[in-house]
């Protein structure tokens, strides 16, 4: 009975896991789109940790994969770098600039009314940082946000999300993942929609009587800002 109390709980475990991380990167890619920004073309995919120009900063240490070759979890490291809208005034609405004249019309004072002034735009609007879309005025951020697997200090892979590849500005999203592979339509041979990212992550876990668990989830989401 004990045997069994633990093969369940650890399954529950890899799939609340699972159901965590589905659900903060269905909410952030559904918000993305495939954009060039600043010079660079997203979203950007990298394998095995290593990041190449004009993307380097994302590179970090590959983290400690167990699975071998033939087992179900293995394969390449594969990682996303995309961008989102901008909401500098924090109202849970993207930044707009409704009168298209590159300056968006923000609530920084937080009265409720969106403007151009200096009131609303003073401390939050920055424009070498951000983009305005010149065919609907939508604002994006130039922050790069990503989705990495590292191994944690205390030896645990977990996936994180990161801000412009720093490693401070993590923030778990899952524990207990062997690997991540994350694909658009041109990696993957344009075997998903058009605009679409395809994630797949792979848990691995010992129980405590040295038992192995496994556990797949698989998303593909589309952009909605495209």
């Amino acid at each position: 009975m004990g045997r069994m109390t633990d093969r369940g709980n650890t399954r529950a475990l890899l799939q609340h896991e699972g159901k965590r991380a589905a659900r903060a990167i269905v909410t952030e890619i559904s918000h993305s789109a495939a954009r060039t920004l600043n010079g660079k073309t997203y979203p950007y995919v990298f394998q095995d940790a290593t990041a190449v120009y004009p993307f380097e900063s994302h590179s970090h240490t590959l983290p400690t994969m167990a699975a071998m070759s033939g087992d179900p979890d293995f394969g390449t490291l594969q990682e996303l770098v995309f961008v989102l809208p901008a909401d500098h005034d924090g109202d849970g609405r993207p930044d707009m600039d409704l009168d298209m004249n590159g300056t968006p019309e923000l609530d920084g004072n937080g009265d409720g009314v969106r403007s151009e002034s200096w009131d609303d735009l003073d401390g939050i609007w920055f424009p070498s940082q951000n983009t305005v879309d010149s065919t609907n005025g939508v604002v994006w951020d130039h922050d790069e946000i990503s989705f990495v697997l590292t191994t944690g200090p205390d030896g645990i892979n977990r996936l994180e999300r990161r801000v412009n590849g720093d490693a401070d500005s993590a923030k778990v999203l899952a524990r207990d993942v062997e690997r991540v592979e994350i694909d658009t339509d041109a990696t993957s041979q344009w075997s998903i929609p058009v605009d679409s990212v395809r994630l797949r992550i792979f848990f691995r876990r010992m129980d405590k009587r040295g038992s192995l668990y496994r556990h797949e989830i698989e998303l593909v989401v589309a952009f909605k800002n495209t």
